[in-house]
């Protein structure tokens, strides 16, 4: 598999555990993601989530998304 398709295949698995950590719909999620950018984010951050549990990278994104709420206050 290339670069591309390791990357499209952790943000399918991310998005699923967002959804089922914050017991949110796919319309909500969907929100979300387009709001904070997380799938942009996911990509920019591949290597470093590559070396992660997914309990951590979702810490991680939800700590991204604070930051850019406290950003826009």
């Amino acid at each position: 598999m290339s670069r591309h398709d390791d990357i499209m295949d952790l943000k399918i698995l991310i998005t699923e555990k967002l959804k089922s950590a914050w017991n949110i719909s796919y319309s909500d999620l969907s929100d979300k993601l387009k709001k904070y950018h997380i799938l942009e984010y996911i990509d920019v951050s591949y290597d470093y989530f590559n070396s992660m549990g997914i309990q951590g990278i979702i810490e991680d994104i939800e700590e991204y998304i604070q930051e850019q709420e406290e950003e826009n206050q």
